[in-house]
């Protein structure tokens, strides 16, 4: 299966791609969500997808985000594991040390950490994980998400949302891929683009499957303003308080929504190919209800 996109992050190609479940109860491997799986429960099906750990919610309490400014976001990451083999993992070294310009990092998680609660700003030394040259000793900002994408990722408690009327909500997929005990994230394209250095894990916001999907959740109730008026259907969308049980409630059904990380890895990982597929189900759900 060749997974093809504009930018080749990896400038590889793999020979294999599999995401894995860890065997057992799901919620043995990796209990990321804690009260909050109880309270909003992920449906059987989504728990037994392949390569998927946990789903992790993260409230912020304000953001300095163009158009987002002040708005209380809670997000919801679904996390998936991407295992590489030995040769794999020594090929991304290999182009991550021999591209000294590579947008590509692998670093420790007490590095990420740095992040918990908001952006943190580094300066790239060389015993923070493998790095490319061309970055080591500048000052990167680690984004806010990339703890989520380690192995003891806790939950924010969704009951602990401020008293405010609306809510914006932000789901997404995340993807954990992990060579040795470091973490593969790249630099952030949007931000860029915009002359910033930020590192972000593998992945990104999801899409209703449609406006047909999107209508799914209006038809029990819910009303959404999306972020972006030309992005009317990505999960990225602002909505009542009170509402957002109930979105909890039909995200975690899979309802109406993509349900992998399979269309940001196609953007993301150039030049994977794979004798198989990589999930079994389509990445967008088919369920309705």
């Amino acid at each position: 299966m060749k997974l093809q996109s504009q930018e080749n992050i990896l400038g590889g190609r793999f020979s294999r791609v599999h995401f894995r479940r860890e065997e057992g109860n799901p919620e043995e491997v990796r209990s990321g969500s804690g009260a909050a799986e109880i309270a909003f429960p992920i449906s059987e099906e989504l728990k037994q997808r392949k390569g998927y750990i946990s789903t992790v919610y993260k409230i912020a309490q304000s953001t300095d985000r163009i158009g987002q400014e002040g708005k209380v976001t809670l997000r919801a990451f679904e996390v998936f594991n991407l295992p590489l083999t030995r040769s794999e993992e020594q090929e991304v070294i290999d182009q991550i040390k021999n591209n000294p310009q590579k947008h590509v990092f692998l670093l420790k998680k007490e590095v990420l950490d740095l992040a918990q609660n908001c952006v943190a700003e580094v300066v790239l030394k060389e015993d923070m994980g493998i790095i490319p040259k061309g970055f080591i000793d500048k000052k990167v900002n680690i984004a806010d998400n990339c703890p989520v994408i380690t192995d003891d990722a806790k939950s924010d408690e969704v009951s602990n949302l401020p008293d405010v009327s609306k809510v914006r909500v932000s789901a997404a997929s995340l993807v954990q891929i992990k060579v040795g005990d470091l973490y593969l994230v790249s630099l952030n394209k949007n931000s860029f683009k915009k002359g910033k250095l930020q590192v972000s894990p593998i992945g990104g916001a999801y899409d209703f499957n449609g406006p047909e999907g999107k209508a799914l959740y209006e038809k029990k109730g819910i009303v959404m303003s999306p972020d972006d008026e030309k992005k009317p259907n990505e999960m990225r969308q602002s909505l009542l308080k009170d509402q957002v049980p109930l979105f909890l409630k039909l995200f975690n059904q899979g309802v109406g929504r993509e349900i992998s990380p399979l269309r940001e890895l196609t953007e993301e990982l150039v030049g994977i190919e794979s004798e198989e597929n990589v999930f079994k189900e389509p990445p967008i759900s088919t369920r309705t209800e």
